[in-house]
């Protein structure tokens, strides 16, 4: 996924020439509303009349399944009165199961981006009006779910028709317009005023704008939308102006937020009343993975699915036996205690796990190489192998290359090859993640040891080693609880993403398959081939600005 952002107001308009271009083109400013951005996928399966079979629904790529809500059913007012947490997704799949008849016409494989209102410690904005949904953007995808993880990559449509055509399918909100005109004289702003506090504001800065000065107008502009209020109650977060013609690819995209957006002080300050004194909350967490330990030891084996119904079940119906916070409600310590669990259990694996093994990798593409590695790890005995395949592309071979590559292939095969002991998870910073579960882990328990595995090439560099003396470097309170472990290049047969994307193009097949997984049959081999070597080289690396956009306001 692209990191682009969207330019400030401030930032994009710094000269006389530029505010002069700026006050005269047409502008749509529309609210921006702060929540949480979700996925919602119409996998490919065929139409159902059960919503569960047809959608896939994840936030920051972990997938929220529908049995997670066991014990909320007779909760709504309790949610939304109170949770600060998962339980709050309850209602967006409540919304899919009150549409999903009428959305047969929605093609199989599209992506949809949703802004969330709900409340959470991260988010600034207190709306008077929570758990509205708000379509962004839409688009074909490719998409694999991996243990609870959704590794996706679409498309986007620059169509505003088919935008409101599936958003009334969806019965999604449209982000309100609140002007609609130019910034060229007063008259023209008050005519292009929609939103009537919007032009009380306009109207109290006019006194103190200089219209034959660009510049003072710009500062008008940013002024008044900074200050807006927000159609769900409260104060907005901003607005996104769209500036320019009708043809989005000559449209320029810029935004005006909230003084406090840029305050860590005010984002601090909302975080600050859900917290207790330090002593208070280590020895709240303390009390959480016991109880998490407790009821991970009790539940039984099953798909995600199942063992999430069983685990939502047991802990929205505690109570008694529940740690108490300072000003947690109960309802706010059982979301802590049930994503505590969902991520220990569909994460890493064994919960009680002494030995874990982190591999990190670009896999691009997943040869013998990486699958030596892995089965390295196994023999040496630990109870969970985390393998983090980085997200990131390479310009012959590109994540959107690889995403069915994994669903078809090896997912499928190393869950054959290795079962539950090997969890894949997918990242854009796989050496990030493992330093992230590997202080996790140690923190669990004394007993615990992270080993990084890495390989060694031809010139002797160490790739474990050196990162984990980068990690010691900056965590020498981990010394001993994560540990290198090198693999020599030469006792995994000695190949290279290097060299399989150099079979890829020289069309040597015979190579390129030869350096697959052994546990991929001579069909499967074929089929990795083929997909691969079909690839084009000369992909357009160029995303229409509508794609930029929605990148940008879906990153978290």
């Amino acid at each position: 996924m692209l990191d682009i952002s969207i330019k400030a107001l401030s930032k994009a308009i710094t000269n006389p020439k530029k505010a002069a271009d700026f006050v005269r083109k047409h502008i749509v400013a529309v609210e921006k509303v702060d929540g949480t951005k979700l996925t919602l996928i119409r996998n490919d399966q065929k139409f159902n009349q059960d919503y569960t079979k047809n959608w896939i629904v994840a936030y920051k790529g972990n997938v929220l399944y529908p049995t997670e809500f066991q014990g909320l059913e007779k909760r709504d007012k309790d949610i939304k009165s109170a949770a600060l947490g998962t339980s709050q997704y309850k209602f967006v799949h409540d919304h899919l199961r009150k549409v999903h008849p009428g959305t047969a016409a929605i093609p199989t494989n599209t992506e949809f981006f949703v802004e969330f209102v709900q409340n959470k410690p991260t988010i600034t904005r207190d709306y008077a009006r929570k758990h509205g949904m708000y379509l962004v953007g839409f688009g074909p995808t490719k998409y694999a779910v991996s243990r609870g993880q959704l590794f996706s990559s679409s498309n986007f449509i620059d169509s505003s028709e088919e935008l409101n055509r599936h958003r009334e399918i969806l019965q999604l909100g449209a982000f309100p317009v609140v002007f609609d005109g130019n910034l060229s004289s007063r008259e023209s702003i008050i005519k292009g005023c929609i939103d009537p506090s919007l032009r009380e504001l306009f109207s109290k800065g006019f006194k103190e704008t200089d219209f034959s000065d660009p510049m003072s107008i710009v500062k008008l502009a940013a002024d008044v939308f900074s200050q807006l209020e927000s159609s769900l109650g409260g104060p907005a977060e901003g607005v996104v102006l769209q500036v320019g013609d009708d043809d989005m690819s000559e449209k320029q995209l810029l935004k005006v937020l909230a003084a406090d957006q840029h305050s860590k002080d005010a984002r601090g300050a909302k975080q600050s009343r859900y917290k207790g004194t330090e002593d208070e909350e280590t020895a709240y967490w303390r009390l959480v993975n016991e109880l998490v330990d407790d009821i991970l030891d009790r539940l039984p084996p099953g798909d995600p699915s199942e063992m999430l119904q069983r685990l939502s079940s047991e802990v929205y119906g505690l109570s008694d036996d529940l740690p108490t916070h300072p000003v947690k409600s109960v309802i706010n310590v059982q979301e802590d205690v049930f994503l505590t669990a969902k991520l220990r259990l569909l994460g890493t694996g064994s919960h009680r796990a002494n030995k874990v093994a982190v591999i990190p990798m670009a896999a691009k593409p997943f040869h013998a190489g990486h699958d030596s590695l892995i089965r390295q790890a196994v023999s040496d005995g630990n109870d969970s192998v985390i393998v983090f395949v980085s997200t990131g592309g390479r310009e012959e071979v590109t994540a959107e290359d690889m995403i069915p590559l994994w669903r078809d292939f090896y997912i499928p095969g190393i869950s054959s090859q290795y079962g539950d002991k090997v969890i894949i998870r997918f990242s854009d910073a796989p050496m990030r993640e493992a330093l992230l579960i590997a202080k996790d882990l140690v923190s669990r328990g004394k007993k615990t040891v992270v080993r990084l595995y890495g390989g060694v090439d031809s010139a002797g560099e160490n790739d474990a080693q050196q990162r984990v003396d980068a990690i010691l470097a900056k965590n020498p309170e981990m010394k001993g609880r994560i540990v290198p472990i090198a693999v020599s290049r030469s006792t995994t047969g000695g190949i290279s993403g290097t060299a399989m994307r150099g079979y890829l193009s020289s069309g040597d097949s015979q190579s390129f398959i030869q350096n697959l997984p052994d546990w991929l049959g001579k069909k499967e081999k074929l089929g990795v081939w083929r997909a691969m070597s079909s690839i084009s080289s000369s992909k357009s690396k160029n995303e229409n600005l509508i794609r930029s956009y929605v990148r940008s306001v879906i990153k978290a």
